[in-house]
């Protein structure tokens, strides 16, 4: 079982970036990870999974289902002896190399039970910690949802966008290192923003962050039928 002695020296040098699924998050982790000072995991959900057996097999079969590629911090360094494949040596073991470690995750639908183990998982063991977190337009987030998965329910889709925006605003006063990104402000200067907050240097790609990263369907085209329905929803949530 993990412990507070396990990650207690990972704390100050933890880096998580979280959001609602398709909010932007995998956008500023490919940009901070080219950091040389920065390795962040692609969504282990730490929170749930921390205590898997064999978290460095685990995690390297649920990349594999996500069909990714090799690309930095989608695999975990193995462990030296047996018996030190827990998450928090893997992150051990990427502390000795990076300053700063962690990971990418996402709040999805089908996770919301499990949504209030963050906060309490994080303050246990990383209340010290870097978070961005990233808010998108609650009818953009679910528009994306909906053209990438067109059997979603987008009325509860709404739902959990708030549920999400809860727990991030509830984050945002617990951690004293917490900052809240706004996706349609998403631009080139937010990675050496966020740089400079971390103190670390910036070795990023000019073109990295595009305009068309930052879908605008809201100023650009038509609400398709389905999301219509529900359009007025949204813009409650946003008040």
């Amino acid at each position: 079982m993990s412990s507070i002695k396990e990650s207690e020296n990972l704390n100050k040098q933890g880096l998580f970036i979280a959001g609602n699924i398709r909010s932007g998050t995998t956008i500023l982790w490919r940009a901070l990870n080219t950091f040389p000072d920065v390795c962040m995991l692609y969504e282990p959900l730490l929170f749930e999974n921390a205590n898997v057996p064999d978290f460095t097999q685990w995690y390297r079969e649920r990349i594999q289902s996500y069909n990714m590629g090799n690309h930095k911090g989608t695999y975990p360094p193995a462990p030296r002896i047996d018996g030190e494949n827990s998450a928090f040596n893997s992150l051990k073991r990427m502390a000795e190399v990076y300053r700063y470690v962690g990971e990418k995750l996402v709040f999805q639908t089908s996770k919301n039970h499990k949504l209030n183990a963050f906060i309490p998982f994080h303050k246990k063991h990383f209340p010290d910690s870097h978070y961005f977190f990233i808010v998108r337009h609650p009818v953009e987030t679910i528009w994306s949802i909906y053209q990438r998965w067109p059997d979603s329910e987008i009325g509860l889709g709404y739902q959990f966008w708030l549920w999400s925006l809860k727990v991030m605003l509830k984050a945002m006063v617990v951690f004293p290192n917490a900052y809240m990104i706004i996706f349609e402000k998403l631009t080139k200067q937010t990675p050496q923003t966020a740089a400079d907050i971390l103190g670390i240097s910036l070795q990023m790609p000019h073109d990295m962050i595009r305009r068309k990263s930052r879908n605008t369907n809201l100023a650009t085209m038509s609400l398709p039928e389905p999301i219509q329905a529900h359009a007025k929803a949204g813009e409650l949530c946003t008040e």
